[in-house]
């Protein structure tokens, strides 16, 4: 089994849903991106959330500089117990 089947199998075993980005998105995508030194794809993560009223869950310490825009739910780091 090819590694990207693998990995499908893994989204559709945790229900993880796929959203299309249509142009309500990308702007909003960008206005993250212009403000935040964030890659693209963190851009996107902090956009859908805003959109959804979701939380992040990460572990990424790079999320700290949009805290204010989004809940982030942090992961412990390796070798802690607490989270950030």
């Amino acid at each position: 089994m090819s590694r990207a089947r693998l990995l499908l199998g893994r989204i559709e075993e945790y229900a993880i849903k796929i959203r299309d980005a249509d142009r309500s998105l990308a702007l909003a995508v960008a206005l993250v991106k212009g403000a935040n030194a964030l890659s693209l794809a963190d851009c996107f993560v902090v956009a859908l959330a805003q959109r959804l009223g979701a939380s992040i869950v990460t572990g990424d310490p790079e999320f700290h500089q949009v805290e204010q825009l989004v809940a982030i739910e942090w992961l412990p780091r390796k070798g802690t117990s607490h989270s950030s």
